[in-house]
């Protein structure tokens, strides 16, 4: 689904105390990052605002965060023709169906291709309980896949179920144990998300997620649109729509929407595309917007709804030879900005846009460490807010410094504030 929100730059200086009060400021020259992050596409696409963590340690200030230039509506093109309107039913979801058939088909050879421990085959006649046992591992799965490669997730979703293989063992963990296990995998938060909506689950169903998807968005903690959706679909057959950032990319395409992937407008016609469509055909998108219909050098001969993708069309169009059609003034589409005709691309769509600016803020870590006589270490930590980034994590003592917009311009302005803050 990304899937982005606001980002924020740290930058820390390490004051180490002694336990007899005498402080010492050490000195690292090399800078280490901490982010709580991954390379996969958003499975959410209204995920809670996240912020990149970097810590520089070194006495030094920076003298400003590096500028890295963002993509705008029109990166990809020269100033030149564009296209002056087109007809909204360029954006029918129903242009598809007849491509289905060979979705399906396509999605039958690539299901095991990847090795996912979490995708098995529907099957109508299972017992409540075992339908319940198949949503429970859909649901780890979804949650685990947010912004995280599939690669990462395997081994970590084994080893989730060798600890807790049912949603009731899982109800009954504490939140350490989740953590601890979660380890490595980056957003503890979905760590958290999972045991609340275990915990809600075992407390208000007996155990069983519900199987209607707006039971468990509006019900369930941690489950937004699309992973209740995925759930629902995927686990108990019930026709939900899922959009996901590979979704949304291979739908842009599919219908040549081009407009701002954020807006309300897009996301609507998008979703209620998804919902048009065979519920059976989840699982298939998201596999081929994932392998096949990517961000950039997409297999488009590969693609087995290729013949019907708008995108597609448009792309084979040149400027030379053939003159973009008119609509008719009744049946314009309202939605899109004009589309630049320099380049007909495919990987023109999803639209652009300008990514926000990384906001800076300093804070101070003070490093405490006890030793024994025998040798033993203790370290101060402090436990962070339970909301928020790196929620109910430990680290050692922070202070945040006032926040600004760029980095200090020299280390006396750094020095002035951490002085204030001891």
């Amino acid at each position: 689904m990304s899937r982005r929100s606001s980002r924020a730059v740290k930058k820390v200086n390490y004051i180490a105390i002694d336990i007899d009060g005498s402080e010492h400021e050490d000195v690292y020259t090399e800078p280490i990052t901490i982010t709580d992050s991954s390379e996969e596409e958003d499975r959410e696409l209204a995920p809670a605002s996240k912020r990149k963590r970097v810590i520089s340690r070194s006495t030094k200030a920076a003298r400003g965060p590096k500028k890295v230039k963002s993509a705008s509506t029109d990166a990809l093109e020269a100033p030149g023709p564009v296209e002056k309107s087109h007809a909204t039913s360029r954006h029918d979801p129903t242009r598809l169906l007849p491509y289905v058939p060979a979705l399906l088909d396509w999605f039958e050879n690539q299901r095991d291709v990847r090795g996912m421990p979490w995708r098995k085959v529907y099957d109508p006649n299972l017992a409540k309980q075992e339908r319940g046992q198949r949503a429970y591992e859909v649901l780890v799965s979804e949650i685990m896949l947010q912004q995280t490669q599939v690669a990462t997730v395997i081994p970590y979703y084994n080893r989730w179920l060798e600890k807790f293989p049912t949603l009731e063992t899982l109800a009954a963990a504490e939140l350490a144990d989740v953590h601890a296990l979660w380890k490595g995998l980056g957003y503890y938060r979905r760590a958290g998300f999972l045991l609340a909506a275990a915990k809600k689950v075992k407390e208000t169903y007996g155990g069983h997620i519900p199987e209607d998807a707006r039971v468990m968005q509006k019900e369930v903690p941690g489950m937004g649109r699309y992973t209740a959706g995925a759930v629902a679909s995927i686990a108990y057959g019930i026709k939900a729509p899922v959009l996901d950032g590979n979704v949304q990319r291979l739908l842009s395409r599919a219908l040549a929407l081009y407009a701002n992937p954020k807006s309300k407008q897009a996301l609507d016609i998008l979703w209620d595309s998804i919902g048009a469509l065979p519920g059976n055909i989840n699982q298939a998108l998201i596999e081929l917007g994932s392998t096949v219909c990517k961000p950039t050098n997409p297999s488009c001969g590969e693609c087995p709804l290729s013949a019907g993708c708008a995108a597609n069309e448009i792309s084979k169009l040149t400027t030379t030879t053939t003159k973009p059609p008119v609509a008719d003034i009744e049946e314009i589409c309202g939605i899109c900005s004009p589309l630049p005709t320099t380049s007909f691309s495919v990987v023109r769509f999803p639209m652009k846009i300008e990514k926000k600016k990384a906001r800076v803020e300093t804070s101070v870590v003070c490093t405490m460490k006890w030793t024994s006589a025998g040798g033993d270490q203790w370290w101060l930590m402090t436990k962070r807010p339970e909301t928020g980034l790196l929620a109910g994590l430990w680290e050692f003592p922070t202070i945040d410094l006032p926040s600004t917009s760029q980095a200090s311009p020299d280390a006396s302005d750094d020095d002035g504030m951490i002085a204030s803050a001891l």
